[in-house]
C-alpha cells in the first residue's frame, strides 16, 4: 500500500521517494548492506544525509552510461520510444533501467557498463548527487513505467556515442 501522499514523489521528498520504490516498485532497501524499511531508511537519511539507498538489480537491468552520451541518448530516445526510466549521478554518468536480462549485448560498447541479477546493486535518488531524469512510475497515476528493453536503446546509444568519439568495437 502507498504512504506518500503526494504523487508524484520528487527527488527531495525523501519518504515519497523511498515508500515508491518500495511499496509501488516492489524493490528492496539497502543500507549499510542490510534491508531496511522506507521509514528506517528516512530515519538513517535524515541523521546522516550523506547515506546511500541502494536497490539490487534484481527486476531490471541498469545501463550506465558516461552522463555526456546518456543526455544525448536520452533526448533520442524520449522523441523515438517514450520514457526510458533514467536518472544522473553528479554529471558523472547517466543510468538506463530495462528489462532485465536484456542489456548483456551493451556490455563494452564505448564505456557502457551493466549491472543484471540479485547480486548487482545500484544507488537510488534521494542518495546524494543522483536525481531522477525520468522516474520508472507514471506522474499522473500511481503505476510503473513499463520496461523497455536494451535493443530500444542501441541506436540512440550509438548515435551518442558517435558524438562524443567513443569506440564502438
Amino acid at each position: 500500500m502507498m504512504t506518500t501522499t503526494l504523487w508524484p514523489p520528487r527527488t527531495r521528498d525523501r519518504s515519497g521517494l523511498l515508500h515508491t520504490y518500495a511499496d509501488l516498485l516492489g524493490w528492496p532497501l539497502i543500507m549499510d548492506a542490510r534491508r531496511v524499511t522506507p521509514d528506517q531508511a528516512k530515519h538513517r537519511l535524515t541523521s546522516d544525509p550523506g547515506t546511500t539507498v541502494l536497490t539490487t538489480c534484481a527486476g531490471f537491468d541498469a545501463v550506465i552510461v558516461p552522463h555526456n552520451v546518456g543526455m544525448a541518448a536520452l533526448v533520442r530516445l524520449e522523441e523515438k520510444t517514450g520514457p526510458v526510466p533514467s536518472f544522473a549521478e553528479a554529471h558523472e554518468t547517466v543510468t538506463f533501467l530495462v528489462q532485465s536480462d536484456s542489456a548483456h549485448a551493451l556490455q563494452g560498447l564505448g564505456g557502457i557498463r551493466v549491472k543484471t541479477g540479485s547480486g548487482a546493486q545500484i544507488a537510488l535518488p534521494p542518495s546524494r548527487g543522483i536525481r531522477w531524469d525520468t522516474p520508472p512510475w507514471k506522474s499522473n497515476t500511481r503505476e510503473h513505467q513499463e520496461l523497455r528493453t536494451a535493443a530500444d536503446l542501441k541506436a540512440s546509444l550509438h548515435t551518442a556515442l558517435r558524438l562524443y568519439g567513443s569506440d564502438l568495437h
